[in-house]
């Protein structure tokens, strides 16, 4: 009886792992088109990442446009997510009804000597509304000399909740 629970114990923890490898697989993957995307400034293409229902934000372009805008600088670096961030999950009668990630891209740094964190929502399951499956929205944040948040703006997101 002890192996068959140390058997099942190990299965359960080898599927954990997987599970949050492929998230974090994920995660990083869109990190790297986003930041592809920031350094080209393509707003088309950074419209295209996004979930059917965060293109239908309102002057979704206006925002991507504001946020390329705050970026001041050319970006020289930046490290991709090492985690999936907070995220969270539903589940209803054993099934995930909801499920998303948010990572974190770090120390994005730009010629200007500015500094600057950029997350995202990636919903990765939402039963009750297919599209809002994918990249939800992004948040900008320009770092002091502390890492700390001086300023944020959003795309996707009520902007007005996060004030320049």
């Amino acid at each position: 009886m002890k192996k068959i629970i140390v058997f099942l114990s190990t299965i359960l923890l080898f599927n954990l792992v997987g599970c949050e490898n492929s998230k974090l697989k994920i995660a990083q993957e869109v990190a790297q088109e986003i930041m592809e995307v920031f350094v080209a400034e393509d707003i088309e293409a950074l419209y295209s990442l996004l979930s059917h229902n965060a293109q239908n934000y309102p002057n979704i372009r206006e925002q991507i446009r504001e946020a390329f805008d705050f970026i001041d600088g050319e970006i020289i670096s930046y490290e991709l997510p090492t985690d999936t961030g907070g995220g969270g999950k539903d589940i209803k009668h054993g099934k995930v009804t909801h499920e998303n990630i948010t990572p974190w891209i770090e120390n994005i740094e730009t010629d200007s000597g500015k500094m600057y964190l950029i997350g995202f929502r990636y919903d990765l399951v939402f039963e009750s509304d297919k599209n809002a499956e994918g990249l939800g929205n992004i948040m900008i944040d320009l770092l002091d000399e502390r890492k700390r948040m001086v300023e944020r703006l959003g795309i996707g997101i009520d902007v007005e909740r996060f004030p320049r």
